[in-house]
């Protein structure tokens, strides 16, 4: 069966409307949690180096690497932290995470001064950096006793939270699409049922415009389309008994014609004088047998004649 104007373009609609909203709702709940995300790795990242830095003065001054490192490794089991590395006073690196050698962006930036560290001696510095092949991270610098010691540096892994925003908006454009396919199912069934009810609507009009009174149309809802339905049968008696009544006028009116025109016609043949009748134009239309009589023209077709 061919699908109604009224089924397609409700899809549509539907598909546009749903594309809209899906499109709107991810660009909207990415940023959100990107933003979400990286407020919270920058949060975290920032109380990791302030714990570090408050807790590695004394460990730094005795030159104590061992416990620096192990202290820095243990940091490595929080979810997020992809590298940690330690500059002294003399911006040499003396403890790291790094395996198995610092990335060579990194060495590169450590020279007379941290040129990472822009910030004031007790802030915290936070800025993205790039290194090759590990990715992206958040550098967050922190002083170790007012940069009198060295700084600190944690990374936070970007990936994971490009990770975390790919699996949530998964999630979401699969929940979009199950409504999607849901309120697809619900708009199919309920134009569906408008639907139907409009075709047996269309065909009962047919019906009607060829005269077809007695026909029948069975919608019983109690909707718009249920009231159409009701307005157009009760029209349909009416025309029934209209067509019924001017039929039995056209009817008697033929009859009592015909009673006429045979009364007329008897009297006519009947007439003892003879009878001619003619248009405007002088051509015959009428006579009757007393005519024919009178002047001998049994045997001549008057009709039409002059």
């Amino acid at each position: 069966m061919k699908r109604s104007n009224l089924f397609q373009k409700t899809l549509v609609w539907e598909v546009i409307i749903f594309g809209a909203i899906a499109a709107a709702t991810s660009a909207v709940s990415g940023w959100n949690l990107k933003h979400t995300l990286t407020h919270e790795f920058e949060s975290k990242g920032t109380a990791i180096v302030n714990s570090i830095a408050n807790s590695s003065v004394e460990i730094i001054a005795n030159r104590d690497i061992s416990t620096l490192q192990s202290i820095i490794d243990q940091f490595l089991e929080i979810k997020g932290v992809a590298y940690i590395y330690i500059v002294d006073d003399r911006q040499e690196i003396i403890a790291h995470t790094f395996a198995p050698a610092v990335p060579t962006e990194i060495s590169q930036k450590i020279i007379q001064r941290n040129p990472s560290w822009t910030g004031e001696v007790d802030s915290v510095v936070i800025h993205e950096i790039e290194l090759s092949g590990l990715g992206k991270f958040i550098d967050i610098t922190a002083p170790i006793l007012a940069g009198v010691e060295g700084s600190i540096h944690v990374g936070m892994d970007l990936a994971l939270i490009a990770a975390q925003m790919r699996s949530a908006m998964f999630a979401q454009i699969c929940i979009v699409l199950a409504i999607f396919i849901l309120s697809t199912i619900v708009a199919y069934i309920r134009v569906n049922q408008i639907y139907q009810p409009l075709i047996r609507l269309t065909e009962y009009a047919d019906k009607l415009s060829a005269s077809d009174f007695n026909a029948v149309v069975d919608i019983r809802s109690n909707d718009e389309i249920g009231l159409l339905a009701r307005t157009l049968q009760s029209m349909s008696k009416k025309l029934s008994e209209s067509f019924s009544d001017l039929e039995r006028a056209v009817s008697d009116a033929t009859q009592e014609m015909q009673i006429s025109n045979t009364y007329l016609t008897a009297i006519i043949t009947n007439l003892a004088d003879g009878l001619l009748v003619t248009d405007r134009n002088g051509c015959i239309t009428q006579f009757n047998p007393a005519l024919t009589e009178m002047f001998a023209l049994r045997e001549v077709e008057l009709k039409g004649q002059r």
